[in-house]
């Protein structure tokens, strides 16, 4: 799980803040920056880092 605040600026002003979780959740720009992040990394190294977090999501990487 990804921890802190992150916010979003465009053009001088805040769009977006919060956690990561609360901004993936809104599908907005920070989604989208983050999603592409994520397609241009190994996607096998980043679900293995991201497996058991300790929440209470069954994990499918091993």
């Amino acid at each position: 799980m990804l921890y802190g605040l992150y916010l979003h600026h465009e053009k001088g002003h805040m769009v977006e803040s919060g956690t990561h979780d609360e901004l993936y959740d809104l599908k907005g720009t920070y989604r989208e920056i983050f999603d592409t992040s994520a397609r241009s990394l190994n996607i096998e190294k980043l679900a293995k880092t991201m497996a058991d977090d300790g929440d209470d999501v069954l994990d499918t990487a091993s």
